[in-house]
């Protein structure tokens, strides 16, 4: 029983992680941020979306290159809702 619903709760986590990374790549939905590392003066150029955290670390995905990072919380100085212009 422990071992059917653990996988029920693994099966249910990716479907709702590939629907997110879904949405966020094909229709730019996702919180807006800006991210400033420790050590930088200003924040990183560009905006990032967020596609979640965990305990250690913060998932990121940057439109401008296409590309999903991860980035260790310890290593954030700020990070910044950006203010989103209405449609």
């Amino acid at each position: 029983m422990t071992l059917a619903v653990a996988a029920f709760m693994a099966l249910g986590a990716a479907n709702y992680v590939t629907v997110r990374g879904e949405q966020i790549h094909n229709a730019g939905s996702g919180e807006v941020i800006r991210l400033q590392l420790n050590g930088d003066r200003a924040p990183l150029p560009g905006t990032a979306r967020l596609l979640g955290s965990s305990s250690a670390f913060l998932f990121v995905w940057w439109p401008q290159q296409r590309r999903a990072e991860t980035i260790p919380i310890a290593a954030l100085r700020t990070l910044q809702a950006a203010a989103v212009p209405v449609p």
